[in-house]
């Protein structure tokens, strides 16, 4: 009874222990009832037939008792003995009731006291289940703060990020702009600069074409401020770099920020000065022929060729190879072509730099692909009017030429120390130049093709 825990079980069960006693009882009482009365009536009779017997000796003497009172006493004999009898049936039967019922009760208890114990499991196992349950809601309610509270951190971060974007669409929008008015004003700018025009030649004035180079070395000097990565990181290749470009990067893990930045900003204007500004460029590099244009005619670099030979002939065939050079660039440019170099040059320069983003911002996927965006639309920017610019100093009869000093040369007249760097020895010098971070704008007239015109100095790296 004390593993009964339900209150209304336990009550249940004690009426049952409660009238099984009570039925237990009532067949006792009456059990000692019957044997009182039929021991009082065995001792009546036993009483009776002794007077009985005294009588009969007492009066034999003097009369012979009558037959019908021994009969009488007999019959009374006989009926008490029935009586006993079925009186002792009686309790027979009782006590045979009331063990049935004992037996019964008994029967229902037991069954009673299993239903109760499977109840019990069914609880127990329910409560386990219950106990689970609440557990796995606990986890759950855990679960749902924790995405609640990582969607509050993930809306913010996009809303931080669609502001970002949107102010990087503004600017890209701007940028577009801004270069298609750059564009216009370049054309209009080779009608400004010429004193005259035409396919004869253009006659550039020197000051305008001094503005518009440094204008292009500033903008590859912001670039490489803003986007230069100012934390130190190991970097890492896909595919192990080799020559030159090895070079680069040892330089540029060995460098404090100044020095990375002007690396930087040296590799742009290298990358800038090989593809664009030292070619020899006539704007047909897209050129297709063919009914279906779709078949590509190396057209640019059969004239680039064609050139290279005329320059090669003997002194006093520049004025003719300038003639030409002219007189094919006005050709071209009727023809209206787009022209994709400006935009694959910013492409090799970004391929180029592009370690230094996924080595140093692996953990700012978003960040680092809004501002990749960004730099390559600087950087198209830059080479477009890059190229605008060879274009517009090639359309002159003069010769204007970018040149860049090698490294480790004297330092000269027509270069200028723009930062120091130590040198090997550990001395400094400042009389040898490390690296040149934008080359030089030199004019070469055609009236005198030897004579060396500075128009604007080299900016150079010193030891």
């Amino acid at each position: 009874m004390s593993d009964i825990k339900d209150p209304h079980v336990l009550q249940q069960y004690i009426l049952i222990q409660e009238q099984v006693q009570y039925l237990h009882t009532e067949f006792l009482q009456l059990g000692n009832h019957l044997s009182e009365q039929f021991n009082k009536l065995q001792d009546q009779i036993i009483k009776e037939g002794a007077e009985a017997r005294m009588g009969a000796t007492f009066s034999r003497a003097k009369t012979e008792p009558p037959l019908s009172d021994g009969r009488m006493i007999e019959d009374r004999l006989d009926g008490t003995r029935d009586e006993i009898r079925e009186l002792k049936e009686a309790v027979e039967a009782a006590e045979k009731e009331r063990k049935l019922e004992i037996s019964e009760r008994l029967r229902m208890q037991h069954e009673y006291e299993i239903k109760y114990n499977e109840w019990e499991g069914m609880k127990k196992n329910g409560n386990a289940c219950i106990d689970e349950l609440r557990v796995r809601n606990d986890q759950l309610e855990a679960s749902v703060k924790d995405l609640d509270k990582n969607r509050g951190l993930a809306i913010e971060h996009l809303e931080k990020l669609v502001a970002q974007n949107q102010v990087l669409e503004g600017e890209s929008a701007a940028m577009k702009d801004e270069m298609t008015t750059l564009q216009e004003q370049t054309i209009a700018l080779r009608g400004m600069l010429t004193k005259n025009g035409g396919h004869e030649g253009n006659q550039m004035d020197d000051n305008t074409i001094v503005r518009s180079f440094a204008s292009i070395r500033e903008q590859v000097q912001r670039i490489a401020h803003k986007f230069c990565p100012t934390k130190p990181f190991e970097l890492t290749f896909s595919r192990s770099p080799t020559g030159q470009r090895l070079e680069f990067f040892k330089f540029w893990a060995a460098g404090n920020l100044p020095k990375r930045r002007n690396l930087m900003r040296a590799k742009i204007f290298e990358i800038i000065q090989d593809e664009i500004l030292q070619r020899k460029n006539f704007g047909m590099d897209d050129f297709f022929e063919g009914s279906g244009g779709n078949e590509k005619l190396d057209l640019e670099r059969s004239l680039h060729r064609f050139e290279t030979a005329l320059m090669g002939l003997n002194p006093g065939s520049e004025a003719a190879t300038a003639d030409w050079r002219v007189r094919t660039l006005h050709c071209a440019s009727l023809l209206k072509l787009a022209n994709s170099r400006a935009k694959k040059t910013a492409a090799l320069i970004q391929g180029y730099v592009d370690p230094l983003w996924s080595c140093s911002r692996p953990n700012e996927a978003e960040g680092a692909s809004a501002d990749v965006k960004h730099l390559a639309v600087l950087l198209e920017r830059v080479c477009e009017e890059a190229f605008e610019f060879a274009m517009l100093l090639r359309s002159s009869r003069d010769s204007y030429r970018c040149e860049l000093p090698a490294r480790r040369s004297p330092l000269g007249e027509d270069s200028e120390p723009q930062s120091r760097e130590p040198s090997e020895g550990g001395s400094s010098t400042d009389q040898d130049i490390a690296y040149a971070l934008a080359p030089a704008l030199v004019k070469y007239p055609l009236t005198d093709p030897k004579k060396r015109l500075i128009l604007e100095k080299a900016h150079v790296v010193v030891f």
